[in-house]
């Protein structure tokens, strides 16, 4: 809503070219537009005259306003602008000023720059989606992170990645319900998606930063002698160890990616496995049914070997044969077979 000022007067034909010239009324409004620009609450200010080339010219003054406290203050004041028509009595019809304080059912908003419209009307509806999206972007990066860096707790196999998804879920759940439920002050919708944004990018980077360091240490750390291939020289006795690693997405042993296995029947096989990708990875071998996941399938310890995470996979097997290994996590590149001689 907006409030105006309106104040209208006459001047005679023959001093509309005086109150035109230097020093007229007319330059005395233009000079108390400039004052009027530093008022708080001013808007705008108009002032329009009517085309009659005979007779009186009809003069309109029109100032708008924020509030009407506003526009109160600026007629109890001094200069206002009838104070600045009356300071030229000798211009206008003597008693045809009259003032008006009127309320806008419409407001208008004339002095809005065109930049203001641009942004309204364009860049917001342009700008939304993208930041919304570009938020995504970053949850899905810094979770996916974070998730990577953490390691299984001492309880089995669990994980504190499942309840932190579990808690990550609920309280993207209470913030939609918070939003939907009640206005939200635009103050808190900016402090709620910093402080995600933050914590985010906090988690982010510290999982970077490990992340390195971790593969810092295994660069720097002590060098150990490579573990025997199958059947290679240097193998106890008592069973046969050597070392595969894992990367994104394939199985590696003496530079060979997915290789076949070849192993002695009836005799412990360990398997040393090392994670050097960035992904979950594990290990399984079927059993004699040629089927995963049924009951005499042999299996990486711990079953989720996650990033620059060690694990083992030990076994016999009686029955010579081919037989299938896996990474459960990606069967469809990470797949070979084992046989038994």
């Amino acid at each position: 809503m907006e409030y105006v000022q309106v104040a209208l007067f006459q001047i005679t034909s023959d001093r509309v070219d005086d109150a035109s010239g230097g020093g007229g009324l007319f330059e005395a409004l233009d000079e108390h537009r400039g004052y009027l620009e530093h008022q708080p609450g001013f808007q705008d200010m108009r002032v329009v005259r009517s085309i009659n080339e005979q007779g009186n010219v009809q003069i309109v003054v029109e100032t708008r306003w924020d509030d009407p406290d506003a526009l109160v203050r600026y007629e109890t004041s001094q200069p206002n602008v009838e104070a600045v028509i009356r300071s030229h009595d000798e211009a206008i019809v003597t008693d045809s000023l009259q003032i008006f304080d009127m309320e806008a059912l419409r407001a208008d908003s004339p002095r809005e720059p065109a930049a203001a419209v641009a942004r309204e009307r364009i860049l917001l509806p342009l700008a939304v989606p993208l930041g919304i999206v570009m938020f995504g972007i970053l949850v899905v990066y810094g979770l996916s992170r974070i998730y990577l860096e953490l390691r299984p707790v001492e309880i089995g196999d669990l994980s504190i990645t499942t309840p932190l998804s579990l808690g990550v879920a609920a309280g993207i759940l209470l913030l939609a319900w918070y939003f939907a439920s009640r206005p939200v002050p635009a103050w808190q919708v900016g402090g709620i998606v910093v402080l995600a944004g933050g914590l985010l990018l906090g988690g982010s980077i510290a999982a970077a930063v490990h992340e390195e360091g971790g593969a810092e240490e295994d660069h720097n750390g002590a060098v150990t002698e490579p573990s025997p291939g199958p059947g290679g020289p240097g193998a106890e006795p008592g069973g046969l160890a050597f070392e595969v690693g894992m990367g994104d997405n394939f199985f590696v042993s003496d530079g060979n990616q997915n290789p076949n296995i070849d192993v002695p029947s009836g005799q412990e096989i360990t398997i040393d496995l090392v994670n050097d990708g960035r992904s979950i990875h594990n290990m399984r071998v079927d059993g004699v049914d040629g089927r995963f996941n049924t009951n005499d399938d042999a299996v990486s310890d711990p079953e989720t070997i996650r990033v620059d995470a060690n694990g083992t996979l030990t076994f016999s097997i009686d029955n010579p044969g081919t037989y299938n290994y896996q990474c459960d996590f990606h069967p469809d590149d990470m797949k070979g077979t084992i046989t038994v001689q």
